[in-house]
């Protein structure tokens, strides 16, 4: 009995735990997809790129695709500055400031949301080359939830940036019925053999 529940324990540290420990303050879900919006003033966009997909399966740097969903990020958004989003231009040394944005998922880039004169790679060409999102209250220059181009160099960082903002699909109840009836196999499996 007790190989049993040690069993179940470590089942449940590797499929279940992850997911209770990685929720943030700023959680919310959306249209099947939810949000984590994470406070890390100063990550660079590649690191918070990865540790958004560390948060575990399917999560990556928020994509937004339409004005509702930039209207629900920008609702749960907390007060900073900028946080990072999912954009990008690729190449990487791409120097005209509004060609060649795409998306870490690769869905089609359509909708925008710049600010003012944005992107425009403030620093010199090619020196912005990933999307942030604005959290700062709304003034003259800057708007709560517009976008701008924003860099990883020092001149760029660490003030600018407050955060990430990453996003995954919900899953569907049936998957999550399969998820339950899975660890109830596993669990029947470990109880067998530890016997």
């Amino acid at each position: 009995m007790k190989k049993y529940l040690s069993f179940l324990w470590i089942m449940f540290a590797i499929l279940i735990l992850p997911q209770v420990v990685s929720e943030k303050l700023y959680a919310f879900i959306y249209e099947g997809s939810e949000y984590q919006i994470v406070s890390s003033g100063g990550v660079s966009w590649d690191a918070a790129n990865t540790a958004a997909q560390a948060l575990g399966i399917g999560w990556h740097l928020a994509v937004i695709t339409s004005a509702a969903e930039n209207a629900a990020v920008t609702t749960n958004l907390p007060s900073g500055i900028e946080y990072w989003l999912g954009g990008y231009q690729y190449p990487y040394a791409e120097t005209v400031a509004n060609a060649n944005w795409q998306w870490v998922t690769n869905e089609a880039w359509g909708y925008t949301n710049w600010l003012n004169n944005e992107p425009n790679d403030y620093y010199g060409a090619g020196s912005e080359q990933y999307l942030t999102m604005s959290a700062r209250p709304t003034d003259e220059t800057w708007i709560k939830g517009m976008w701008n181009d924003g860099g990883t160099s020092s001149s760029y960082l660490p003030g600018n940036i407050s955060g990430y903002i990453a996003e995954r699909s919900v899953p569907e109840p049936a998957t999550m019925l399969l998820l339950v009836l899975g660890l109830v196999g596993l669990g029947e499996l470990g109880r067998r053999l530890c016997n």
